[in-house]
């Protein structure tokens, strides 16, 4: 089961955003550590209220990681979680990838 939610951060919440480059190596890879660590220091020293880092499924795109800890989260304005709808192309392996 997974969901989505939208968020409205007011503009005075601090955001940090974070390029592929300024990310340890291995961020990317199966086993989470290097991006465990990352976010583990970057909460425990509470450096804004929001993280967006880059998306290790879609490259162009980016995730946004909130702390929960920090003062400013509380002003965020979040959805109501909505279910995400797979399409079945991506679920099936590769077979039938190709276009009729």
């Amino acid at each position: 089961h997974h969901v989505w939610v939208e968020a409205r951060v007011p503009e005075d919440v601090s955001i940090e955003r974070v390029n592929v480059e300024d990310l340890p190596v291995g961020w990317d890879a199966p086993d989470v550590q290097a991006a465990r660590r990352f976010g583990d220091q970057w909460i425990e020293e509470a450096r804004s209220a929001v993280l967006v880092v880059p998306s290790v499924v879609a490259r162009a795109e980016c995730n946004a990681v909130v702390n929960p800890a920090h003062p400013d989260a509380a002003r965020l304005v979040v959805s109501t979680p909505q279910a995400v709808m797979w399409d079945a192309r991506l679920l099936a392996g590769g077979r039938n990838a190709s276009p009729e």
